[in-house]
């Protein structure tokens, strides 16, 4: 008798068993970390394009300008490194599920071909297309 063959849809493993949901809720925290952050560095910088509009022109206005280009330069490098973790984080707990899913599938059927595996893009809508304060 040949050995069985089956084939492990992976997308359906992911979303109907309880270590796939496991690992989605891990993709969806490092994601929910991702926004919530560029969130707060989002409203910081309101705060300080808030300042800006109120102050007259002069250094004390330019004083504040640089403070926030460094802000956003900081801010833009922090959430890239946030997303490149993320994406490293994301290739481990793929790898992991997917090593999972096979052994779990080969104790009950024999060799088993993967069809899919989870991908996540980060956004990278942070900082705003514009870097200078809104008026």
């Amino acid at each position: 008798m040949p050995p069985a063959l089956g084939v492990l849809d992976m997308a359906r493993v992911a979303s109907e068993t309880r270590l796939g949901m496991g690992y989605a809720a891990q993709l969806s925290k490092l994601q929910s970390d991702i926004e919530a952050a560029q969130a707060a560095k989002q409203r910081e910088l309101d705060a300080l394009d808030a300042e800006l509009r109120l102050l007259p022109d002069g250094r004390a206005r330019q004083a504040k300008e640089d403070k926030r280009q460094a802000f956003l330069a900081k801010g833009q490098a922090e959430l890239n490194r946030m997303r490149e973790s993320a994406q490293r984080q994301v290739q481990i707990i793929n790898a992991e599920f997917q090593q999972k899913s096979k052994d779990s599938s080969r104790r009950r059927q024999g060799p088993v071909a993967s069809t899919c595996c989870w991908t996540r893009r980060w956004p990278s809508s942070w900082p705003p297309a514009t870097t200078s304060p809104r008026t």
